[in-house]
């Protein structure tokens, strides 16, 4: 099955590609493109390589066709050569004009999949606002749209085409008849020479049929294998990812030969901080939101991220920490034997069971403490699905539709504190709840994650565990000082720093950076 291979391969590369794409090439590329990409897209470039194979063999079947009849009738040579010519100059012509209307369906169909996919998404708001009609009247104009202005072109196009190559044998028959009956009355060319060229001539029109049915279907997966040549080749990340890499490891080994061992003989990792150093950061618009930025942080602290008024920031901060973007300056510091997770403020879930939704990333978590975790959120909810032993299948997605919106928010900040990396950073986890009451769980955990070093482990161990730290974008001022710092971008997007009521100890000045050493 190597038309079944092909397609599994390009699929799977893409589909690594993907995962790796920077921001800007998610963003440039719709659900709906890579959709159509993977299941259509790569089906129909898989057949170019058995086109290539039926290409080769009418090649070499006309090469010697041909051979045979020039060597039977020399004064042939001049039709065999204005056959594929003339062919060739049709295909030169029309080639551009089919692969347009080919793009232009692709596109219409494209439209169509992107207006059903809108439509699913936003049913609910369709709904409230009684715009069914209306959109019943859209689909219907997308519908015909798509008809009028992809589909007929091209099937018209279509017609003429595979007409083409009917006609063209029977007048090169016809024009050889007219050119050599002279030379048969004459003598100069037998009977059987004339008759076996004939026969020759529409066996060779029948292989340049072939022929150009095979070169319009491949004209026609130009574009899928255009398509897909393009995602496969846009904008990655890992260059990023590893030139970051390559300088925290830096930085982490100097650190770590400039701090020495503990007295019992084991490397001081634990005492590396977290550092920001020159950080800048200037969108491809022009926008720049940190110049110059330095702050360093120790491990096992808690850290609140405000914003003065007007200001938009936070978010972009976070993901500089947790290396979703780069700085286009500077160095944003993390030492690499430690993990770091971002919770986003927009809940996510994989369309998979609940308990693998939990436990992402940490499938072997007892579940003893899974559910204290979820008890002590308040998740009375999830617990009760969780006793379904279908809820603990992989491939079930009822509970999908049992979850309010408060326990959905809960899900997705819950399998943050199972995780319990060693910097974990949240974006706006209390803004889900309307009261202190319903916020005051998950503050507590967070400081449970950060004071416990893990959430929910055992605390004799706590001394073996390295430190946990904690950086979250709070609501209030009130629940910002629940942290040791509290750093607030100020509307020059410099970042100022305060003592939260956990600690009362200013934070280690940056000096020299371990990396400038």
């Amino acid at each position: 099955d190597l038309k079944g291979i092909l397609r599994n391969s390009l699929r799977a590369s893409l589909y690594r590609v993907y995962l790796n794409y920077t921001m800007e090439s998610r963003n440039s590329v719709g659900a709906t493109e890579m959709k159509t990409a993977l299941m259509q897209d790569v089906v129909e470039a898989s057949l170019c390589y058995t086109h290539a194979v039926e290409l080769l063999r009418v090649l070499i079947r006309l090469s010697i066709v041909i051979s045979v009849t020039l060597g039977k009738n020399p004064k042939a040579w001049w039709i065999l050569l204005l056959m594929p010519t003339l062919m060739a100059c049709w295909i030169r012509c029309r080639g551009q004009s089919y692969l347009a209307a080919c793009d232009a369906e692709g596109d219409c169909q494209l439209g169509i999949e992107k207006f059903i996919e809108m439509t699913c998404d936003s049913y609910n708001m369709i709904s409230e606002y009684s715009q069914r009609p209306q959109m019943n009247e859209l689909f219907d104009q997308e519908l015909w749209s798509a008809t009028r202005n992809g589909r007929i072109p091209k099937q018209q196009m279509e017609m003429n085409n595979k007409y083409f190559p009917k006609w063209l044998g029977p007048v090169f028959v016809a024009l050889y008849i007219a050119t050599s009956t002279k030379h048969v009355l004459e003598g100069k060319l037998s009977v059987g020479s004339f008759l076996a060229t004939i026969n020759i001539l529409r066996s060779i029109a029948g292989n340049f049929s072939d022929l150009y049915k095979i070169l319009m279907e491949l004209n026609v997966l130009i574009g899928p294998l255009r398509n897909l040549t393009n995602l496969l080749n846009m904008p990655i990340e890992v260059p990023r990812l590893k030139k970051a890499s390559d300088e925290n490891r830096e930085t982490t080994r100097r650190a770590r030969l400039r701090l020495g061992h503990t007295p019992n003989g084991a490397v001081a990792e634990d005492a590396i901080p977290l550092q920001l150093v020159n950080v800048g950061l200037t969108f491809s618009s022009g926008l720049r939101l940190f110049k110059d930025v330095s702050l360093t942080v120790p491990q096992g602290s808690m850290i609140a991220i405000m914003q003065a008024r007007n200001v938009k920031a936070r978010a972009t901060l976070l993901k500089l920490l947790g290396q979703i973007i780069f700085p286009t300056d500077g160095q944003v510091f993390v030492p690499t034997h430690l993990r770091v997770l971002h919770v986003s403020y927009q809940p996510q879930m994989l369309m998979t069971g609940m308990w693998l939704n939990l436990t992402l990333g940490m499938q072997d978590a007892p579940h003893e403490r899974v559910h204290a975790i979820l008890a002590d959120l308040g998740m009375r909810k999830t617990l009760k699905l969780l006793e379904n032993k279908e809820s603990m299948e992989d491939d079930d997605l009822s509970w999908l539709g049992n979850v309010s919106a408060t326990e959905f928010a809960l899900i997705h900040l819950a399998r943050g504190f199972i995780k319990s990396a060693e910097v974990t950073l949240f974006s706006r986890p209390l803004a889900h709840f309307n009261t202190p009451e319903a916020r005051r769980p998950v503050l507590a955990m967070i400081e449970e994650l950060v004071a416990n070093r893990g959430v929910r482990l055992p605390a004799e161990g706590r001394h073996r565990r390295r430190p946990r730290t904690c950086f979250f974008t709070p609501e209030t001022d009130v629940e910002a000082d629940h942290a040791d710092y509290i750093w607030t971008i100020e509307a020059d997007h410099s970042i100022s720093v305060r003592v939260g009521k956990r600690r009362r100890l200013m934070p280690l000045p940056l000096e020299k950076s371990p990396h400038r050493d």
